[in-house]
């Protein structure tokens, strides 16, 4: 639709190749033959840009580094404990606020 209406050609990505893409393009990554975009929000993820196209790997998965396990346990993103999106994405940080704030109502419970 966007195509017929603007007369445009249009792609759809996710956020992190669209990112990496448009730091590439237009921002500081201009110029440079080989960059990484990081994403940090509801996930973890990187944008590839390898010898000077946007590298998205076999299965379009390239750059999925919030699946990589940092830990033997841990908060859990996408349901990978110990992830290294479970320690810094929103939802792995959200989960680590509510572990803290348990552990003050916890103590502070016990103070007479």
């Amino acid at each position: 639709m966007l195509q017929n209406k603007f007369n445009s050609q249009d792609f759809l990505q996710n956020v992190s190749n669209a990112c990496a893409l448009a730091e590439w393009k237009f921002g500081a990554g201009k110029g440079c033959k080989n960059m990484i975009f990081l994403t940090f929000g509801t996930g973890m993820g990187a944008g590839l840009i390898l010898d000077g196209r946007l590298y998205s790997g076999t299965n379009d998965m390239a750059g999925e580094v919030g699946h990589v396990r940092i830990a033997e346990d841990g908060f859990a993103g996408y349901g990978k404990a110990g992830s290294f999106e479970g320690f810094c994405s929103g939802g792995g940080i959200a989960q680590y606020g509510f572990g803290s704030a348990k552990d003050v109502a916890a103590k502070e419970s016990k103070v007479i």
